[in-house]
């Protein structure tokens, strides 16, 4: 394992791994990625609402065309009657919320130069 600070959840090991262990209460953290979802952030909720603050550079996501499916783990969605679930039954509604609540109270994007505060 690398012994940087840079994670890219290929070769440099996994940034969910990264963040449980090394989040502390209080601190401050800077991210830069070419993304976030709400189920990143429901996954270590528990570290990152601890956080007094975020900073979080959006970069763009070109590098995503470039990756290899085949080098990925599959989506957990399987097929249950009429629709599509996910494994584990994560309520979006609920994951969704506390995301938008955990960015208005403690996290600043910033991308492209553009900068916002989200409250």
């Amino acid at each position: 394992m690398s012994k940087s600070n840079i994670r890219d959840n290929q070769n440099r090991g996994k940034v969910s791994s990264f963040l449980q262990r090394h989040l502390k209460k209080g601190a401050e953290l800077k991210v830069v990625s070419a993304y976030f979802t709400i189920y990143a952030y429901y996954q270590i909720r528990d570290q990152l609402d601890k956080l007094d603050r975020v900073e979080f550079l959006f970069g763009e996501p070109r590098f995503l065309k470039r990756l290899d499916p085949e080098k990925h783990d599959a989506k957990a969605f399987k097929i249950e009657g009429e629709g599509i679930s996910l494994d584990g039954r994560l309520s979006q509604s609920a994951a969704a919320k506390a995301c938008a609540k955990w960015i208005r109270d403690k996290v600043e994007i910033k991308s492209s130069g553009s900068q916002c505060k989200a409250k």
